[in-house]
């Protein structure tokens, strides 16, 4: 795949980042794969991203017009990051995919 992927993957804590090495591994020998840990807990020592998935990718990116997003997870999370994404950075709804929009 000749374009760059973001995989934000947004967990409470650390341990539950259960194939973690994996993906770093792919994300290492696939220079278009950039995988993003983010770990909620904003107490538990990590040098990586803390906080949401959300908050991550809205410090990361200032304009998503150009990018197929999907989003897993909670219904109501995935319809806030639907309309933040497309609100604040450009995003396009016909370019957002999820289960949950089906319900939200």
């Amino acid at each position: 795949i000749p374009q760059d992927i973001y995989l934000y993957w947004g967990v409470k804590n650390s341990s539950l980042l259960y194939e973690d090495e994996e993906l770093l591994e792919l994300s290492l020998n696939n220079k278009n794969l950039h995988y993003i840990p983010v770990i909620e807990d904003k107490s538990e020592e990590w040098i990586g991203k803390k906080g949401t998935v959300l908050d991550a990718v809205m410090e990361d990116f200032t304009d998503l017009a150009h990018f197929d997003i999907y989003v897993c997870g909670p219904f109501m999370m995935a319809k806030t990051a639907k309309e933040k994404l497309i609100e604040e950075k450009k995003a396009k709804s016909e370019q957002m995919f999820a289960d949950a929009f089906a319900y939200v």
